[in-house]
């Protein structure tokens, strides 16, 4: 591209599909960009298999499986055509994407709250299989307010009660309370 670019700099109008076919031959020759698309291509794809298949921990072994597979693939084609540079720097590169999949991973999973459930039956002519995900039921706690503070009782008249009265009261009127075993005492 940095050739083509130089080139275009040099050309007329009439020569861009001259242009053009240079730059689409570069790309076609080019075994080194060739393999780094199959090689992705391959990763992908294991990644996504393994990813689909409906075993615990599905997620974490397909990423170490496509950090390995990208490993080796990428050394086998760098010492294949004799491209030794930079082993390491890709050794280190995928290590280092894997564990940034799984900090995305951890993040996708803490937030994932839903308790999903797959399971199968069958009845004569069927075979059904389920995932049931749970609805999320959020209810307020019913807040039960009762008045200890004989200074705050307004709802009592004051004069005629005394405050072991007040208390008396509030017993009773507590739902736990049962008059039979109070009247045994």
């Amino acid at each position: 591209i940095k050739d083509a670019a130089a080139i275009q700099t040099k050309i007329s109008l009439e020569d861009v599909l001259q242009l053009y076919k240079y730059v689409f031959d570069g790309l076609i020759h080019n075994k080194q960009m060739i393999m780094t698309l199959v090689i992705f291509v391959v990763v992908i794809t294991v990644t996504y298999i393994i990813r689909k298949m409906k075993i615990d921990y599905a997620y974490e072994i397909a990423i170490v499986t496509g950090a390995v597979t990208c490993i080796l693939c990428f050394l086998i084609s760098d010492l294949k055509l004799d491209y030794t540079e930079q082993i390491v720097s890709m050794i280190l590169g995928t290590i280092v994407s894997a564990l940034l999949c799984y900090v995305v991973l951890f993040f996708k999973q803490v937030l994932d709250y839903t308790g999903v459930e797959r399971t199968q039956f069958e009845d004569d002519d069927y075979m059904y299989y389920v995932k049931a995900v749970p609805k999320i039921n959020v209810t307020t706690p019913q807040k039960n307010v009762k008045c200890i503070n004989p200074q705050d009782t307004t709802h009592l008249n004051e004069n005629t009660m005394s405050q072991e009265d007040i208390y008396q009261e509030e017993y009773e009127n507590d739902d736990d309370y049962d008059k039979e075993e109070d009247i045994s005492l």
